[in-house]
């Protein structure tokens, strides 16, 4: 059976007909791009979990009398590369801040911009043969 067209002749499920495949491939793209994001950030969330743990393993060590550059050893080891990890001694106190610049992945680089995590721990010095950092 062939349809003749004719102008005006066109039923409403006619016009609609292929409506639903042209709304999945807009908003296809969409959903990836939002799920992608998504992931993203909860693996910076967890990274920042990963700083925070750091910083108080470092804060405690330091404040118990472990000498500084061990401490730095170990927590580098335990840390993501590119994290940079700072002890600072002051009046009693002694703070371990860890930094780390979470990467965007390739193809959200260019929608966001790469946050920088920093965690950081403090506590009382406790013992006086830690070294004060230069």
């Amino acid at each position: 059976m062939t349809r003749r067209w004719r102008a005006g002749s066109l039923t409403h499920r006619d016009r609609e007909e292929g409506s639903a495949t042209a709304e999945l491939a807009l908003a296809l793209p969409t959903l990836v791009l939002v799920l992608a994001l998504g992931i993203w950030l909860q693996s910076a969330v967890a990274l920042h979990a990963r700083c925070l743990d750091a910083a108080r393993t470092g804060a405690r060590a330091v404040a118990r009398g472990d000498p500084d550059p061990q401490v730095l050893a170990g927590l580098a080891a335990g840390l993501p590369s590119g994290a940079g990890v700072a002890i600072r001694h002051s009046g009693g106190q002694v703070t371990v801040t860890v930094r780390l610049r979470v990467a965007a992945p390739a193809g959200l680089a260019t929608l966001v911009t790469a946050p920088v995590i920093t965690a950081s721990a403090s506590g009382p010095q406790e013992a006086d043969t830690a070294s004060p950092a230069p």
